[in-house]
């Protein structure tokens, strides 16, 4: 890890916490260090902070998916959470670079560009299941934008987290949403039922669905506030569920589970979908960030993410990755291309995605 990676969390009293265990910061010498380091990040950026400029700059870093899966494979990274990926490599990597982003380092830019594709996940969830939702059926040509490579991972970032700015230059967004097991992925529990609406209150109120809700993305804070910006923008929304299985230090390949388990889990989840229960470590961003999108807004997302959990459950379901590419601007079809099996579900995703 890095040797001062420390935390600042804007609203959150205190302020300053280890990068780790997120216990608060005393020490007064560390807190003054940090707080100079801090500044001259936001010096660092202050001249293009808010302009096209330093927009055009974050879009730039988003990463080849050719490239993501070689330093994936490299680092045996594929069981890592992604905030073991800051944590253990991003940071300790960039530390002695000035602070900088990922995506900056000299013998990173090689593989780095304008992204195409933005990537939402949680950073409590595999790093393995992120890589295989933004090569899921890709063109090689695809340029991921992944938070963690192209926002600097280090206090005075203030500039870099208007994402929308990036988002408007992607052409679509993928939601990585990997299998989680239990209940979600057991079975379709029918909880769009009226009938059955008793046992999912009794789901919500469980421990298990607050443990999942950790990891679920339309539960977590910045999670749904770049679903917010994604639709508010009219870009195409894909959620993308796979689990990534067989990997291990020199492997070369690996297989990506999108069974029964991945099409349960995105139906039962089109039924739980609720903007405003989402959950951020620091409830002032929760406050600011609900109150920027808005109450009159929560059912049009809400049914939104709904449609596209129903259309990714198809999607698997049939193997029907065409329907990802086309959202994803990488390629068109019709129907005369598909064999004749695939027809129905294939339409059917493409209605519901809204493709037709």
């Amino acid at each position: 890890t890095a040797i001062h990676g420390y935390e600042y969390w804007t609203g959150a009293e205190p302020p300053w916490r280890n990068g780790v265990d997120k216990t608060p910061v005393v020490d007064p010498a560390v807190i003054a260090s940090e707080e100079q380091h801090r500044a001259e990040a936001e010096a660092g950026d202050q001249l293009t902070a808010g302009t096209l400029a330093h927009a055009e700059m974050l879009r730039g870093c988003g990463v080849r998916v050719d490239f993501l899966l070689a330093l994936t494979f490299a680092l045996n990274m594929w069981e890592w959470m992604t905030w073991e990926v800051v944590q253990s490599l991003v940071k300790p990597v960039t530390e002695g670079e000035g602070r900088c982003r990922f995506a900056h380092l000299p013998y990173i830019r090689p593989y780095t560009g304008a992204a195409t594709i933005f990537m939402s996940h949680c950073w409590g969830a595999r790093w393995g299941d992120l890589v295989a939702a933004a090569c899921a059926g890709s063109d090689m040509r695809r340029v991921v934008w992944i938070d963690v490579f192209a926002v600097r991972q280090w206090p005075g970032n203030g500039a870099d987290l208007d994402f929308r700015v990036v988002l408007a230059g992607c052409t679509a967004a993928i939601v990585a949403a990997a299998p989680i097991e239990g209940q979600l992925t057991e079975e379709d529990q029918r909880w769009g039922e009226s009938w059955n609406q008793s046992y999912k209150k009794s789901f919500l109120k469980s421990e298990e669905y607050a443990v999942a809700a950790k990891i679920l993305p339309f539960c977590r804070l910045w999670c749904v506030v770049e679903i917010a910006a994604v639709l508010e923008l009219r870009k195409a929304l894909v959620f993308s569920s796979g689990r990534v299985q067989g990997a291990s230090a020199g492997a070369t390949q690996v297989a990506v589970a999108r069974g029964a388990g991945s099409v349960n889990m995105l139906v039962n989840c089109s039924h739980l979908v609720n903007v405003e229960g989402a959950d951020a470590a620091v409830e002032a961003d929760k406050v600011r960030e609900l109150a920027k999108i808005g109450p009159a807004n929560f059912g049009r997302i809400n049914q939104a993410v709904t449609s596209a959990l129903y259309a990714g459950s198809i999607a698997v379901r049939s193997d029907v990755t065409e329907i990802d590419a086309a959202s994803c601007g990488e390629r068109t079809w019709s129907v005369g291309e598909v064999e004749g099996g695939r027809v129905g579900s294939l339409v059917l995703a493409a209605c519901v995605a809204g493709r037709v």
